[in-house]
């Protein structure tokens, strides 16, 4: 994304099997801050279809990828954003 963080902190680790899928991930996840206005940039556009900022909390009510949803479910991240 090319963005310059600070506040970096572990979220969790997960390690999902789909065995019907025949897939296997391996996720860390981490939280941390942008320092200042700050944009992401789409530096690998053949691995990614774009980037955007959501509220942190309304936007996890969308369709979110497993292993996210699960460390969004499990985390403390309403004590780590200001609300």
């Amino acid at each position: 994304t090319g963005l310059d963080i600070t506040d970096i902190k572990i979220n969790s680790f997960y390690n999902d099997i789909f065995e019907k899928q025949g897939k296997h991930y391996l996720t860390i996840y981490v939280f941390s801050r942008v320092k200042g206005e700050q944009s992401p940039k789409l530096i690998e556009p053949e691995k990614c279809d774009g980037w955007q900022w959501f509220d942190v909390i309304d936007g996890f009510k969308q369709n979110l990828f497993f292993s996210y949803a699960k460390a969004v479910k499990l985390s403390d991240i309403e004590s780590y954003i200001d609300i």
